[in-house]
């Protein structure tokens, strides 16, 4: 059975989600409208020059919330001649600020900075202001909070700002060392007000980069786990705890975004500005670019949901044979008996048992896929290794994450990704020979038809259960003449054989639509498509 959906994320265009080109955003503030209507975020200072070049402060705005379109702007802090008193609290400092955070108080925009030596917990939140964002004369105001380096401290660092619906103003910081701390700032002068709760974590905890918003009779804190700037290595994840009081306690604690959804990895740094949930990624298309993404929030029960991601991903459970899109030949086993070490390439589909895989949804995105005569076995990224070119082949089935993989929908077809190295399956060098290997690569953005296949079902089970664009064909089975009925207007309705090649196709339109075909008695796949959707049935000729 294959169920395609899209997880609790967001939809492609509609809801306006960013992957496009954009400079490196790392640890991104949430969206603030500045005074000339555009839309700004800051970032950990990396320029465009590849996320290879520090700035003190990057920042970049939009004509719109969900930056569809971007240009840079000012560093709000110089990464070389920033000021001296910096360097009495963390001494040796090269200018790499961190994960900025920004709000606007009182006729001010109070840009808030974290400055460390990576590693430790010498480190300081330091903020500047500016009338304008259209036009920035940044004044610095000095040291907001520090910490020592102690092994308890809550460090200084990840700044989130947070206004209340009385007006008060709280900054919530930190990171493993001491866990996470919340303070109330005056929005006169943008420094603190009485003293440090600790709210969350501590005792060197994988738990950093806080965001607090609130939602009807709950404060709900959102934290980053595992391990961050490791690019597709990254083990970067949100958690989401609540609590009725801002100084805690939160309980409840749950996942909120996964460490990888398909070609989007290591989520971090959570920001809600201007109604657009923002956070920044790996992007897998481009060897983990680090990308802001934009989208929904809402609310289900009483905990927040994110919205789509603009990434859909399948379910699969079945026996199937894998047809890679650019040379119509499947996936094949090189050896007739499984064995360690098979080798997998391509071959001209013949349906025989080498060619025949049982893939099995392992819970969340992930899978397994087996040869269909002997799951003592398992497809296999060799030595579990992340590198480009590492072989596929088969080894005793362990569960592995080098044994599990995603299906990410592209087109007519799937990406099919590892778990441990968020690398796709790949023909080698898009060969269309027979014996071509298959094999790991970074995953292709754009048009790759060498890195997606198409399901062929070897069980005939369910095909008809994808529901997309909603349609019905009846009589089913015909003698090649019957109606598709469709609920929506100008749909292409592809008739084809079970190795994609299309036989059939034409435009319907709303209702039902008289189809006559010289097909001969067999079983085909009728797709019902629109731009990025489409529909399978399962169509048979007598």
């Amino acid at each position: 059975m294959k169920k395609i959906y899209f997880l609790p994320f967001f939809l492609f265009c509609f809801l306006g989600v960013n992957v496009m080109a954009q400079g490196p955003i790392h640890d991104p503030s949430h969206i603030i409208k500045g005074d000339d209507d555009r839309y700004y975020v800051f970032a950990t200072g990396l320029n465009s020059d590849n996320g290879n070049t520090t700035v003190g402060i990057y920042g970049v705005s939009s004509s719109n919330s969900n930056f569809t379109n971007w240009r840079e702007e000012p560093s709000p802090v110089d990464h070389i001649n920033f000021p001296d008193w910096i360097n009495t609290y963390v001494p040796g400092f090269n200018g790499h600020f961190w994960a900025p955070c920004i709000i606007y108080m009182e006729g001010y925009y109070y840009l808030y900075y974290s400055a460390s030596n990576f590693g430790t917990s010498n480190s300081i939140i330091g903020v500047t202001r500016t009338p304008s964002l259209a036009n920035p004369t940044w004044e610095d105001l000095g040291l907001v909070v520090s910490s020592d380096g102690t092994r308890n401290a809550i460090n200084a660092i990840d700044p989130a700002m947070f206004k209340d619906d009385d007006g008060r103003v709280w900054m919530s910081y930190g990171s493993y060392f001491g866990g996470i701390g919340v303070i109330e700032i005056n929005p006169e002068t943008g420094k603190t007000i009485g003293s440090l709760t600790h709210i969350y974590g501590g005792n060197h905890q994988d738990i950093e980069a806080p965001y607090i918003l609130k939602n009807g009779p709950y404060y709900y804190l959102f934290v980053n786990r595992g391990s961050c700037c490791r690019l597709l290595e990254s083990t970067y994840y949100v958690e989401v705890a609540r609590s009725t009081s801002i100084t805690g306690p939160y309980t409840g604690t749950r996942e909120f975004l996964p460490v990888q959804h398909g070609v989007i990895v290591g989520p971090g740094h959570i920001g809600f500005g201007e109604g657009v949930l923002s956070y920044h990624y790996y992007d897998g298309f481009s060897n983990g670019y680090p990308r802001l993404l934009t989208t929904t929030l809402d609310f289900i029960n009483g905990w927040p949901v994110a919205g789509p991601t603009g990434v859909e991903m399948g379910e699969i459970n079945g026996v199937f044979a894998l047809v890679a899109n650019h040379s119509n030949k499947a996936v094949t086993m090189e050896d007739a008996i499984p064995d360690f070490g098979t080798n997998i390439a391509q071959y001209t589909y013949n349906g025989g048992d080498s060619q025949k895989f049982k893939i099995t949804s392992e819970g969340g995105i992930w899978h397994t896929i087996k040869p269909a005569v002997n799951d003592f076995f398992a497809i296999d990224v060799f030595e579990i290794s992340t590198d480009y070119g590492a072989n596929i082949n088969l080894w005793e089935s362990l569960g592995h994450v080098g044994q599990q993989f995603a299906f990410q929908v592209d087109g007519n077809g799937y990406r099919i990704i590892n778990r441990n190295s968020n690398r796709c399956f790949d023909v080698q060098n898009a060969s269309h020979a027979d014996g071509t290997n298959i094999l790991q690569w970074g995953c292709f953005g754009g048009n790759a038809p060498q890195q997606t296949f198409r399901l062929v079902d070897l069980q005939g089970t369910n095909i008809e259960e994808e529901q997309l664009p909603k349609s019905s064909v009846t009589p089913n089975p015909s003698n090649g003449s019957f109606n598709v009925i469709l609920e929506q207007d100008n749909l292409r309705i592809r008739i084809s054989n079970y190795l994609g090649q299309t036989l059939f196709e034409t435009i319907g339109h709303k209702g039902s639509n008289s189809i006559d075909t010289p097909l001969k008695t067999g079983v085909y796949i009728l797709n019902v498509e629109s731009y990025n959707e489409y529909e399978s049935h399962k169509l048979v000729i007598k």
